[in-house]
Formats: C-alpha cells, structure tokens, sequence
C-alpha cells in the first residue's frame, strides 16, 4: 500500500511535469517571437542602406509566402486581408511589417490605364504553401506615399523595354518600412520589383 506521504509527491512530481510542458510551449512561443523581431530589426537596417530612386537588375532566390488572390482599393482594405493572411497560419507569431508585406500589381492595366491595380496580397514565409519565383528582378526604391508606385512602376517597365528585356509576371510592391512602423509617410519605405529575363 503506498503511504500517503508517497501519493503526496507523486501528485507534485505530476504538478512539476505539467508545469514545464507549459513553460516549455511558452518558451518556445518567446524563441519564435524573438526571431520575428529580430528578423523585422535585420530589415528596417536593411532597408536604411537601399539606393533610393535607382533601377536596379538583381537576381533573388525564391521566396515562400501566403497568398490571397483578391483585390483591392483601399489601405484600409489591404489591412483586412494581411489580417486573413496572417490568420492561415495560427502557429506563427508574426509581426506586421519589415518587408514580409506585399502586393501584386497589374501591369497591364497599370500602362493601359496609368492607375495601380492590386491584383492580391502576399506575406513573405518560409512556412508559406506560395512560391514567388527566384529569378532576375528589375529593382526600384522609394519613399513616401504608395501613389508613387504607378510612376515608378511605369519607368521600369520602360527600363525593361530600352535594355532588352521581357517582362515575364506582374508588378510586386513591397513594403519594407510601413504605417506598422512609422507613423510619418515620409519614413515609408516601399520596393517594387519587376520580373524580367533577357531577350
């Protein structure tokens, strides 16, 4: 028969178990955030170095992400959908910002109509079931408002055009400093990448 003294520390020792399975989901929570913020800091320097108002040709390695293919007019409506976004992976601990966020533009309709167009939204992840392929990217930076996005996305088509390059996909913009991280437009940092290949 086991003593009550027994029975006593089995129930501790069980009490003791328990207890460090949640601190160590809890840790593990803390370690995941720690690497977001760590990441986010690692982009807001990064983005501090881009050569502003200069077209670039770089070469980028593909880059899972999540995707909702919907459009929009609105920031306010661009918020909704990073919100449905970060919600597909419950799992993640994300905080909105530092490049991860961007959009998909219709060139199309950007050159037919000189209006931006949002074809859908995009967050950067490497646990993300979306592929946004490598390859070779026409590069501009700005900053200030998103409206000079239509400018700028125009001068690279152009670009592209001029230097005997083909387009081969849609317009990303993506936002490396945003309204999550200053609250002045004049501090917003916004890329736009163009796909191209040699003709």
């Amino acid at each position: 028969m086991v003593q009550p003294w027994n029975m006593q520390n089995l129930q501790v020792m069980k009490l003791c178990g328990i207890c460090i399975a949640v601190l160590e989901r809890f840790l593990c929570s803390l370690q995941k955030l720690q690497k977001n913020v760590e990441q986010r800091l690692h982009n807001i320097r990064c983005a501090q170095t881009l050569p502003l108002h200069k077209i670039e040709q770089i070469t980028l390695p593909p880059r899972h992400c999540h995707n909702l293919s919907e459009g929009y007019h609105a920031a306010e409506e661009m918020d909704i959908l990073i919100e449905r976004l970060i919600n597909l992976d419950k799992n993640r601990l994300y905080i909105i910002g530092s490049n991860q966020i961007g959009t998909r533009i219709s060139l199309s309709s950007l050159k037919s109509k000189k209006l931006l167009s949002y074809q859908s939204v995009f967050l950067i992840d490497e646990q993300g079931n979306d592929l946004i392929p490598g390859g070779d990217y026409l590069c501009v930076t700005y900053r200030g408002s998103y409206s000079q996005s239509a400018e700028w996305g125009l001068r690279l088509a152009d670009y592209a055009g001029t230097n005997g390059l083909t387009i081969t996909g849609e317009l990303l913009e993506l936002l490396w400093v945003d309204i999550h991280i200053s609250s002045e437009e004049s501090e917003h940092i916004t890329q736009l990448q163009l796909p191209v290949e040699k003709i």
